[in-house]
């Protein structure tokens, strides 16, 4: 394979990510390791109005049609999934290759279904307690355990770090932590909508008030009752997400408590919340919706941070951030590059890249979805490119828990899906899987879900994990083609960092065809005398696509050695190229017999997966394709 773990003394781990692979898990949707905390209602025993309230939404807001993903048909209720089901997975997420598991917020949230915002909280977004973890998450107290150990010492949280940290190599674990708001809160409440927001948005410290945005009384709505002690800010106006003006006092949607981290009060207490959390072994943080809180907080935050835990990983969510935030007429540097260029330590999410893949591989062609767009994008070197090589540490990713998945998309196809994940483990950067990404995870015409719901509806990226469906032939196509990209990752550190090309065909010379194909070669710059890995994109089918090179004569085998391409006088031709075919090739791969792939690698050259390895529709491989249960 190209490159060695060596070549990352050249890298930039700004962040605390190195030569890492992201698996990101929605706690709720992943796996139900303990039904007894479906309804949990051991969380509030007593006999209060508080204690019945709880109780009555804890059991209106789980999703009773079924314990199947295909019955369930409310994807805003709770679904099950819990702590006990990541640390029952953490086996098959070994078995996957993937080094660093981020998990949605697990602290304590509100109950309820609030109308207004949609829903429940079981995405974990609007926490009211930051001392303690939610109930549906954790185990029911075993016997000489209270909810003490359960709710405010996270004893399953330690078992989970604890055993995530005991393999080899081990897992880091990144917690989601909210500092923007809490709960629901809507400025233009009355008393009367109080059943469904009971909290309206208060803080909580171990279960006890500290703070609450308003006092609702007859007649007044949480805007005219507001409360300054120090914690909100005033329900005044929503977040406009084009006017930076209201970016940091402004209710997100008009609903969310805001919360003033300017105040010493405030301040204080994340500190302490977040260092009882740390002291655990927590290996990272994914800061949440950083476009909407004082920079110059975050920046202190950070300082402290790093300064007590110097190899923490610290991903900052900063919603559309990257080079184009705003499609192709953004200002450069955009709002959200600058933002990273004022934090030292801190990496975010790159959704410029996931929006151009996106419109890329499912036919939208808008403005960030060319291939000249995506190049500059990936290379560090392009003018277009404000973060320079800073943008090799962004996190790049193609699902994520706010935007439908990619094959949930219009025009979306596996051949187009399978190029698009190629292209993320071919790119500079950190790559991050949504969970269900390795096995196609979207719903379409047919799947129980389309009916129910539009498919622009971001709920249904939440979709739970299917794990009784890795036996469908698609789904073991997708898994071997991940597995085998990770593979591909962590043997070439070089692919973080590396210098990023596009390459233009020489044998088109239509200014149309330059869209509809999309070539990427990637080396090591420390390391001049290996040769190079590259992509290849094709959504027309051709005879032939030609490039100019620098690589020796010979003919080179696709990862999978299902297909080969020759190079001859410095151009490599790539023949009977297949509509929306995508193939790897790495250099080193130079074919030394010259014979014609055998039968069965031809037959697995027209899969979904052409051009990668997999290990799971082989026969003679089976066993190491089944992942453990």
């Amino acid at each position: 394979m190209l490159g060695s773990e060596s070549t990352m003394l050249n890298a930039d781990t700004t962040g605390g990510l190195g030569n890492d692979v992201i698996y990101s898990i929605m706690v709720d949707r992943f796996y139900n390791g303990n039904r007894q905390n479906d309804v949990p209602n051991f969380a509030f025993a007593g006999d209060t109005s508080y204690d019945r309230h709880n109780r009555y939404w804890l059991y209106k807001t789980f999703a009773w049609n079924g314990p199947g993903d295909a019955l369930r048909v409310s994807p805003d209720s709770y679904w099950g999934g819990d702590l006990q089901g990541v640390i029952d997975k953490l086996d098959y997420l070994h078995w996957l290759g993937v080094t660093v598991i981020l998990l949605s917020p697990v602290f304590d949230n509100v109950n309820g279904y609030h109308y207004a915002l949609g829903g429940s909280a079981y995405h974990g977004y609007w926490t009211k307690d930051f001392f303690r973890l939610d109930e549906h998450y954790v185990n029911p107290p075993a016997p000489g355990e209270g909810l003490y150990e359960v709710l405010s010492r996270g004893v399953l949280l330690q078992r989970l770090i604890k055993r995530a940290h005991s393999y080899d190599p081990p897992f880091k674990i990144i917690l989601d932590v909210v500092l923007n708001h809490t709960s629901p809160a809507p400025i233009d409440t009355t008393i009367l909508d109080q059943a469904n927001y009971l909290e309206m948005g208060s803080l909580f410290e171990d279960g006890r008030l500290v703070g609450a945005p308003c006092r609702l009384a007859d007649g007044t709505t949480c805007r005219e009752s507001f409360v300054d002690e120090g914690w909100f800010h005033p329900p005044l106006h929503w977040v406009e997400w084009d006017d930076p003006g209201t970016f940091y006092d402004g209710y997100v949607n008009g609903n969310l408590a805001d919360l003033d981290q300017r105040s010493a009060k405030v301040r204080d207490y994340f500190d302490r919340a977040l260092d009882k959390w740390l002291a655990l072994g927590i290996d990272g943080l994914r800061l949440d919706s950083v476009k909407t809180i004082y920079p110059d907080y975050l920046r202190a935050l950070e300082a402290r941070l790093r300064r007590e835990h110097p190899d923490l990983i610290l991903i900052g969510e900063y919603f559309d951030g990257g080079i184009f935030e705003k499609g192709l007429g953004s200002q450069s540097p955009s709002r959200s590059v600058r933002w990273l260029k004022g934090m030292r330590h801190t990496t975010m999410f790159n959704f410029s890249f996931a929006k151009a893949v996106r419109a890329y591989f499912t036919g939208r062609m808008d403005d960030l979805g060319t291939p000249a767009m995506i190049g500059h994008i990936l290379d560090a070197s392009s003018p277009r490119n404000a973060l320079g090589q800073r943008s090799h540490n962004l996190v790049n990713f193609i699902n994520n828990q706010d935007i439908p998945r990619v094959l949930s998309m219009k025009h979306a196809s596996p051949d187009r899906y399978v190029a698009a994940l190629k292209l993320l483990f071919v790119a500079p950067g950190v790559p991050k899987l949504f969970y269900g990404d390795e096995i196609g995870l979207g719903y379409y015409d047919g799947h129980p879900h389309w009916q129910h719901y539009s498919r622009d509806d971001p709920h249904w990226s939440r979709l739970f994990m299917p794990w009784d469906k890795f036996d469908d032939p698609l789904a073991r196509e997708y898994l071997g083609l991940t597995r085998a990209l990770i593979r591909l990752r962590k043997g070439n550190a070089f692919l973080k960092w590396g210098e990023t090309r596009r390459l233009s065909a020489a044998n088109l010379v239509n200014l149309i065809d330059g869209n509809s194909y999309l070539a990427i070669e990637r080396r090591d710059p420390s390391n001049p005398d290996r040769t190079a890995l590259f992509y290849f994109y094709s959504a027309r089918q051709r005879d032939v696509l030609e490039f100019v090179v620098d690589l020796p004569d010979g003919e080179y085998r696709s990862l999978n050695g299902a297909r080969t391409v020759r190079v001859r006088e410095g151009r490599l031709r790539w023949r009977d190229v297949k509509v929306h075919e995508s193939i790897i090739i790495d250099a080193a791969m130079l074919s030394n017999s010259g014979s014609a792939p055998s039968q069965s690698e031809t037959r697995r050259s027209e899969s979904i997966a052409s051009g990668s390895s997999l290990p799971c529709p082989t026969p003679e491989s089976a066993a190491s394709c089944v992942p453990p249960r």
